[in-house]
């Protein structure tokens, strides 16, 4: 095969196919000028498209102007973020913080039980408040006066009683009382 040359990024190399685009050495060295490193800024990082055409003559120039500044945006359920951009809303994590901090706060379930929603929309501002109005702390208890009606045994029998047994008190409002007496 005939030698010949292509000019690549690393300077005048011979492909060994016969088809390069200069016939000599001298032709392609002549022709192939170096390209002197520049860089661009893409997606925050400095890169040298190899064309000498980039925005920056040095990397160091490219890194400051490249450089995002970081900076928080307040997303409600997850705090402070920083969304990379150098866009956010504060500069720091302290100010996004102090202004994205939520007021714990607290609402009764029903079943006596205060939780805090996490959304500082809670109907008490604190939870001994909140426990205050939600928890039951007493017993209401009923006084009436019922009848007895019957005593009977395990089997369902009345029976006047007899100690060791087991005895049902049924009363005219309904309820029933289990009853053992034990000598």
């Amino acid at each position: 095969m005939v030698p010949s040359w292509d000019c690549t990024i690393a300077g005048c190399v011979d492909p060994g196919t016969g088809l390069g685009q200069y016939t000599t050495q001298a032709n392609c060295q002549s022709m192939c000028i170096p390209t002197a490193p520049s860089w661009d800024c893409i997606n925050g990082a400095c890169i040298d498209p190899g064309t000498g055409l980039g925005a920056y003559n040095s990397l160091g120039v490219c890194n400051s102007a490249c450089a995002i500044t970081p900076s928080w945006d307040c997303i409600v359920g997850q705090g402070c973020i920083d969304p990379g951009t150098g866009q956010g809303v504060y500069n720091s994590l302290v100010t996004c913080n102090s202004a994205c901090a939520i007021t714990p706060s607290w609402d009764c379930d029903g079943m006596g039980t205060c939780t805090d929603p996490g959304t500082g929309t809670g109907m008490y501002s604190s939870q001994a408040s909140c426990d205050n109005a939600c928890i039951v702390n007493g017993v209401e208890e009923q006084t009436t006066n019922k009848k007895l009606l019957k005593i009977t045994d395990l089997l369902g029998r009345e029976t006047k009683g007899f100690k060791n047994d087991v005895l049902f008190y049924i009363y005219d409002d309904g309820s029933v009382e289990k009853r053992i007496v034990i000598e």
